[in-house]
């Protein structure tokens, strides 16, 4: 990060300011990938897919190729900077006061909210009481007859007889006067 100016300023507890500055040398080396990508993209009249001269690619895709230059180099460097600033955003940072042009250095603000820092104090002296809670076979079968009659699945009976422990499902018409009742 040798070509980036980095001030920070601590504006709360958990927000923090980056004022940037980012070398216009790297502006350029950015500029130039993007201006590369243009010309091999470019359909100009006249010309060829990625055929046309550069200078015309250039003055043609200027304003563009400034707002590309711009976004690239904000989402590679943000990320950059908050990694070596080991500053954990909560959010997404918001970027303000762009100011951006080639040839210059491009500078801009970036507001983060970052994650709290908590810092324990003397833990170890907390007194813990654990609760014991005695378990017996009949609390272990009652848990387990409730477990299995919730996850109880009715299926079709081998035989055909009715017991005390099937379930009968029914479908019926009632009929009045022979003729069949709605519902």
């Amino acid at each position: 990060m040798e070509n980036v100016k980095i001030q920070i300023t601590e504006n709360q507890p958990c927000e923090v300011q980056l004022n940037l500055e980012i070398h216009q040398s790297e502006v350029e080396k950015e500029k130039e990938q993007v201006f590369q990508e243009f010309i091999r993209q470019a359909k100009m009249p006249g010309f060829r897919r990625g055929k046309a001269p550069e200078e015309f690619v250039k003055k043609t895709y200027q304003q563009q190729a400034k707002k590309q230059v711009m976004e690239n180099l904000i989402s590679r460097i943000i990320p950059e900077v908050l990694k070596e600033k080991n500053i954990y955003p909560i959010d997404y940072p918001s970027v303000e006061n762009l100011d951006f042009d080639f040839g210059k250095n491009f500078l801009l603000t970036v507001k983060v909210e970052k994650r709290p820092e908590i810092k324990i104090k003397d833990y170890r002296k907390i007194k813990i009481i654990k609760k014991v809670r005695s378990v017996t076979d009949a609390t272990i079968d009652a848990e387990l007859n409730t477990l299995r009659e919730r996850n109880a699945r009715l299926s079709q009976a081998d035989t055909d007889t009715v017991g005390p422990e099937h379930f009968v499902v029914i479908d019926y018409t009632g009929r009045c006067e022979g003729n069949p009742i709605p519902g």
